[in-house]
């Protein structure tokens, strides 16, 4: 079959070959870039924002242990002033520890997780019948239970 193809035509084949290699290669290289894309955008805006309320969660951290000491010391030297500005700064800095463990954990637990139990549990999906023999699917009264200071929760 070859040898009856005149070298015009030889040319002309391989040439169409060679532009057909090249069409599939950029289309997968060119899918890989975009990919690669969604990846750094996730890299860049949610694991960023991880790091850095990690660190502020370090920051706190070492502020609260600060304001503690300077609470202690104050106590201890009677400076009432000193007391309440070692409080105040030790509640802000608890208020900014529990807004930043609050959002770090909507960054750290997958979306699933957070829905609740009957949205993403199949079982729960099929009917009210497998409420008992998955108590998880069942809504939960705790209008009567009793707690750690022997009190009903409707009590308190």
């Amino acid at each position: 079959m070859f040898a009856q193809m005149t070298i015009g035509k030889k040319l002309m084949t391989g040439f169409s070959a060679l532009l057909v290699c090249l069409l599939g290669l950029s289309y997968f290289s060119l899918s890989a870039v975009g990919s690669l894309s969604g990846d750094l955008d996730q890299m860049a805006n949610r694991t960023a924002r991880e790091v850095d309320l990690s660190g502020t969660i370090n920051g706190t951290t070492a502020g609260m242990r600060a304001e503690s000491r300077a609470l202690i010391l104050a106590a201890a030297l009677k400076n009432t002033g000193d007391l309440e500005k070692a409080r105040s700064g030790f509640g802000n800095l608890s208020t900014l520890m529990d807004q930043t463990i609050r959002e770090i954990r909507l960054c750290v637990i997958p979306s699933v997780a957070r829905k609740p139990w009957t949205k993403w549990n199949p079982a729960c999906r099929r009917g009210k019948r497998l409420s008992r023999k998955w108590p998880g699917c069942a809504p939960r009264d705790n209008s009567n239970k009793p707690t750690r200071f022997g009190k009903t929760s409707s009590a308190q």
